[in-house]
This record gives C-alpha cells, sequence and structure tokens, in this order.
C-alpha cells in the first residue's frame, strides 16, 4: 500500500528524472578523477620506497640517497647519515610525496614544505641516531678516491631532475 502511496505522489515524476541525471552525470564527473587517481598512483608507484636529497644547486636536482626504504622513518634516518657525511648543517629530502627535514635540531616530516612538520625521532632518539651513525661515518674505510665508501653505494649514477 506504501508503494502505491510514493509511486503515485506529485514528487515521483522528478525524483525519476532527478535519478536519471545523476545516473548520466555522475561517471563523467568521476572519470577526471579517477584518471588523476590513476597518475597519482603511477608517480607513487615509479618513487616507492625510494628516499631522495634534493640538491643545494640551482636548478634544484634530487639525488638518490637510498633505493629500497621500507618506511619514512627509514628514509629520515638514511638522511641524518647523509647530512652527517657531509657535515652540512641541514638537509632537505623526499620519500613518497612526504618532505623530510633533517638538521641539527630534528628531524621533520610534512606533507609539504610550508606545512606543519611532524617530528620523526623524538630528541633523545635523534641524539642516540647521530651518535651511531656517526659511529658506522668513522668506521667505514676512505675509497681510494678519497670519497666516502657509504656516499659511494648510494650515490653513483643516481641522480635524477
Amino acid at each position: 500500500m506504501a508503494e502505491g502511496v510514493l509511486s503515485t505522489s506529485p514528487a515521483a515524476p522528478a525524483r525519476r528524472r532527478l535519478t536519471c541525471v545523476l545516473a548520466v552525470v555522475a561517471p563523467l564527473c568521476l572519470a577526471p578523477l579517477a584518471a588523476c587517481h590513476d597518475n597519482i598512483s603511477a608517480a607513487t608507484a615509479d618513487n616507492a620506497q625510494v628516499c631522495y636529497s634534493f640538491s643545494t644547486t640551482t636548478p634544484v636536482k634530487k639525488v638518490l640517497v637510498s633505493p629500497g626504504d621500507e618506511n619514512l622513518e627509514t628514509c629520515a634516518m638514511h638522511l641524518e647519515g647523509w647530512r652527517l657525511m657531509h657535515k652540512l648543517p641541514a638537509v632537505t629530502g623526499s620519500y613518497q610525496g612526504h618532505y623530510v627535514f633533517a638538521s641539527v635540531q630534528d628531524i621533520t616530516s610534512s606533507t609539504g614544505p610550508k606545512d606543519i612538520r611532524y617530528r620523526v625521532y623524538t630528541p633523545g632518539q635523534h641524539a642516540d641516531l647521530d651518535q651511531k651513525l656517526q659511529t658506522l661515518i668513522e668506521r667505514t674505510p676512505p675509497a681510494p678516491d678519497g670519497q666516502n665508501t657509504l656516499d659511494n653505494q648510494n650515490t653513483q649514477g643516481d641522480t635524477q631532475k
């Protein structure tokens, strides 16, 4: 009985027209978004588990730091090691669309260069990490060409624009 009342109500034809319009318009509106999602997925897949440092030269280049990082924390650790090896006060890098900032004060991450930064390691963890990385750097013998062998493992021919 209620079914008959709804189908004979004055709003029923308008409701049917709206349903038909939505059935046609919704896929057209969502198609560009789906294509955008595929582009984002493809870009992320190309850089999956890759940690980069940004060069300080102009134009800025992405320099491969480590190719198989499992997560952002591992990339942050590698960037901190990079900073210590090159005796830099700070370095900026990227990992799967996130910015990673390693400095003497702290190691942070954000989704953009001017976005809110979140601490990756606590001050105690950062100090412990620096101590362990410094020990590793000191124990690594220099390569015949005078560069650190850790540096050679990560940068041979892996500079990208």
